[in-house]
Parts: structure tokens; sequence; C-alpha cells
């Protein structure tokens, strides 16, 4: 019984590190102990969402480098 409270504790202390640092806009933070069963579902699918929230980050950033040269360029043809 002592592991399993050990367990739990262990993951929500590293669940909960991840979450704050998402909740600050730091999405380099990743749940990286091994765990048994639903705790490591809840580990791969909270890093899965750290990642698919780093790749819409990117694009986003992708997207306004485009506009904003986009419209540099623009701004140059009406000069």
């Amino acid at each position: 019984l002592n592991g399993l409270v050990d367990s739990i504790d262990r993951f929500v202390a590293e669940f909960a590190t991840v979450l704050a640092a998402m909740a600050r806009g730091d999405l380099s933070r990743r749940v990286e102990s091994d765990f048994a069963g639903r705790f490591d579902e809840l580990k791969r699918d909270t890093n899965a969402t750290v990642e698919r929230l780093v790749d819409v980050v990117q694009r986003i950033q992708l997207t306004a480098d485009m506009v904003r040269e986009g419209t540099g360029e623009l701004a140059r043809g009406n000069e």
C-alpha cells in the first residue's frame, strides 16, 4: 500500500510540475518518470498534449512570419 501511495504522490507531483509549466507558457517540460497502468496512459496523453501545443505554436509563428514578410513586400511595392 505504501508503494502505491508513493507512486501516486510521485505522479501527481510530476504531473503538477508539467501543468504549471504549461500555464506559464513553458512547453519544454514533460512527464519523464516511468509509471504503470492508467498513470502511464496519463503520462503519454500529457506529453502528447504538450507536443501538439508545441506544433500549433510553431505553425502560428511560421504563419505570422509569412504574413509579416508579405506585408513588408506589399509596403515596399507601394513606395
